[in-house]
């Protein structure tokens, strides 16, 4: 899954947080009907992970973040998502997000932000790309 919050209105996200509950019906697709599928979930969400959108996604029993699923030994790149095509970093932000519903035979080994600005000085995004490596067991 893909998405892509609000960035004005709070109310907006906390409702966007609230309709990714679609993934309670992927989850039973499995090819196993013993164990559910693990779904992906990736995207500019404009929230913070204080904010309460965020909070509905990582609801007991809901999304992990993926970050949260590496260890801080194994995380490489910037700490912050948005940069807002500036290298000022008075507004950088943590608002990209890559999750993980169930996730059942998937070891995560590594989480990156890399930079969104190359030698050329050009910026190929306001936000910075995130990578994660994983391993399906």
């Amino acid at each position: 899954m893909c998405t892509h919050f609000d960035h004005i209105g709070t109310v907006a996200r906390n409702e966007s947080a609230k309709l990714i509950k679609i993934a309670d019906e992927w989850k039973d697709q499995g090819f196993n009907s013993t164990k559910p599928a693990p779904v992906l979930l990736g995207g500019d969400l404009n929230i913070e992970p204080t904010k309460e959108g965020y909070k509905t996604l990582t609801a007991p029993g809901g999304f992990k973040d993926i970050k949260n699923l590496v260890p801080k030994a194994h995380w490489y790149g910037n700490t912050m998502t948005s940069t807002g095509f500036t290298s000022s970093t008075s507004d950088d932000k943590r608002i990209d997000y890559l999750f993980v519903r169930d996730p059942l035979d998937i070891q995560f080994l590594t989480y990156g932000v890399i930079t969104n600005k190359f030698e050329d000085e050009v910026y190929i995004s306001d936000h910075m790309p995130l990578v994660v490596d994983a391993k399906l067991l």
